[in-house]
């Protein structure tokens, strides 16, 4: 769900970078612990979709913490897959189309390396489990667990 994509998170960082550089520097204070925890527009845009009520956006946000900053650095150039070196397990990936994180492009990417079935979710953005339709994802996955 809503998945760094196997290039990493540098593609990510530079399409943010051209198309929101405010929101890229925001994430890089929300990534380093500094966070906006209080800034729920800001944390509504970069995880959530307008349809999620202002009360729950609030309610999540003041959960949120610091991402590990090894994490981090796996994902953007220390430990990528080497997709050379295994074999693409089943796998399904799943993306939302309003994700500011990972568009519709890298979700395809990811489900191309992978040889992956993979489903766009519409108004939705990155917090997919988070969001109000959150039951049309959760049945997708046991629809492809079962099958």
């Amino acid at each position: 769900m809503a998945s760094v994509p196997p290039t990493g998170l540098c593609g990510s960082a530079l399409r943010m970078l051209a198309t929101d550089p405010y929101m890229l520097v925001r994430m890089s204070f929300l990534h380093g612990g500094g966070g906006f925890p209080d800034d729920f527009k800001m944390t509504r845009r970069a995880v959530f979709s307008e349809d999620v009520p202002e009360e729950e956006v609030q309610r999540y946000a003041s959960r949120f913490q610091a991402e590990s900053h090894r994490a981090l650095w796996d994902m953007t150039v220390a430990n990528l897959p080497q997709q050379w070196r295994i074999k693409p397990p089943r796998m399904l990936v799943l993306g939302a189309e309003d994700d500011i994180l990972f568009s519709p492009a890298m979700v395809e990417t990811t489900a191309r390396a992978y040889q992956a079935e993979m489903e766009m979710f519409p108004r939705m953005a990155h917090g997919m489990m988070l969001e109000t339709n959150w039951q049309a994802v959760a049945d997708r996955i046991l629809r492809w667990l079962q099958a």
